[in-house]
């Protein structure tokens, strides 16, 4: 079992943006979170970051649930809008098998959310095993 919360998903290999803007903000009126699609409530706290990689520019709305995971699984870096689709890739490379440590760390959402992705892989990994055997 894996013993660290980190993904390093190689961002190095990307382009760095050429222009950056991040602020914490509160929604006046609502946004959809680009991570998870989390509707952000008027006066609800988000992340709101403006970019330019290359020739493209992007707004993108976070969520604290989806911030709480990017804090605490990528250090290294990440993608706007592949937080979980690169986390659930992970979690199968770990055998849904996630450390306690990191586990505690979630907000409740977010708790929630990773024990549904959890459950599904071990059924899928169950599956698997199943048609191993069956041949």
């Amino acid at each position: 079992m894996k013993c660290s919360c980190d993904i390093d998903i190689g961002i190095s290999d990307y382009d760095n943006p050429v222009l950056y803007n991040k602020q914490d903000v509160s929604a006046i009126i609502y946004h959809k979170c680009d991570e998870c699609n989390y509707i952000i409530q008027p006066g609800e706290p988000y992340e709101l970051v403006y970019g330019k990689w290359g020739d493209f520019t992007e707004t993108y709305h976070t969520c604290l649930g989806c911030l709480n995971l990017r804090n605490i699984f990528f250090p290294y870096g990440f993608i706007f809008s592949d937080l979980w689709e690169i986390f659930d890739n992970e979690l199968n490379t770990w055998e849904y098998q996630v450390p306690e440590d990191c586990m505690v760390k979630l907000s409740k959402r977010n708790l929630n959310r990773v024990c549904e992705l959890i459950e599904k892989g071990w059924k899928h990994l169950e599956e698997m095993e199943g048609d191993n055997g069956a041949l």
